[in-house]
């Protein structure tokens, strides 16, 4: 059912099947459920039983196949949560007034998450009847 992004993904870790395919049938499910889901390597890795460093290496995989893409989250320091997002972090302003915490708060790489969103690529492979 999602073989172009399978086989994509075997030809370089062709000792992986059972998680590529795990990789895969994950993805679909949670893109079926929201087409506009931002997926996190951490709770990949849990859902998965896998070392979160292995499915963001994945995933960056997914990206160069035009699969996913990257999405940068700017965090507020003081754990109060996403501040604003953008494809590349030279995007963001150099400070940012926060609707958490009330401060403003400079920009630091350090309170950056990266996380990934599907392409259209992705959705047309995965959800084909509903593209």
């Amino acid at each position: 059912m999602y073989q172009r992004t399978f086989d994509a993904l075997c030809e370089k870790h062709p000792d992986q099947q059972a998680l590529l395919a795990a990789l895969v049938n994950q993805l679909a499910d949670t893109l079926s459920r929201d087409r506009n889901a931002v997926i996190d390597d951490r709770i990949l890795g849990q859902q998965l039983h896998t070392a979160e460093d292995l499915i963001k290496d994945l995933l960056v995989e997914l990206v160069g196949l035009d699969r996913l893409r990257i999405v940068a989250i700017w965090t507020c320091p003081n754990g109060g949560g996403g501040l604003l997002e953008a494809s590349d972090v030279s995007d963001f302003p150099t400070s940012i007034e926060c609707d958490y915490c009330g401060k403003i708060h400079a920009f630091s790489a350090a309170d950056v998450e990266v996380r990934f969103v599907s392409t259209d690529q992705l959705l047309h492979e995965l959800l084909p009847r509903e593209t």
